[in-house]
């Protein structure tokens, strides 16, 4: 008889696109299921399976295969439709809904690159560069950039001295910015 994985390969196969290595397998299982069928020659799956094997490969004949087989009229015979309705199991006749059409209109997308590009200026040298290390970049101010509140500038002071590698940074206070006094900012 015919197990379930032979089954699962079985369709498989042809529900495959046809390739070379596909045709292989093709033949593969089918001397598979022949060297079966010498063995049990009335058993009713193998038979189905080379069936459906041959119908899906050019070799080979499927109509001695098929004779074999019950018709369907015997497997559906001693089926109560009715009673089955009865409990429950939906009839072949599926009803349709339809779907409310949207009236809405349709969204515009929205154009993206349609500045129009001036030729008459120069483009940008260093636009090859990273962001950080072209000439005109300053970062933003930041919380993680300032220092920590009560010493102002400590910290700086060294990480400029190490930047130029001077012993001694002068720092020149204006006698006018010292006597200005800060505006409340709100």
């Amino acid at each position: 008889m015919t197990n379930y994985a032979t089954l699962a390969r079985l369709n498989q196969l042809l529900t495959l696109q046809p390739s070379p290595a596909h045709t292989q397998e093709l033949e593969a299982m089918i001397k598979e299921q022949e060297t079966y069928l010498k063995d049990h020659p009335n058993d009713i799956s193998t038979h189905a399976v080379l069936a459906a094997l041959y119908t899906s490969t050019s070799g080979g004949n499927p109509d001695q295969h098929i004779r074999v087989l019950p018709p369907i009229s015997i497997f559906t015979k001693s089926v109560d439709v009715t009673h089955l309705e009865s409990q429950g199991i939906p009839s072949t006749a599926v009803p349709t809904t339809k779907k409310p059409i949207n009236k809405s209109r349709p969204r515009k997308r929205r154009l993206r690159g349609t500045n129009p590009i001036d030729f008459s200026k120069e483009a940008d040298p260093e636009r090859w560069l990273p962001l950080r290390e072209r000439s005109y970049y300053k970062p933003a101010k930041s919380k993680k950039r300032r220092t920590g509140g009560a010493t102002q500038g400590g910290a700086m002071e060294a990480e400029i001295m190490s930047r130029t590698g001077s012993e001694h940074v002068e720092k020149k206070v204006d006698a006018s910015s010292a006597k200005k006094k800060k505006k409340n900012r709100k």
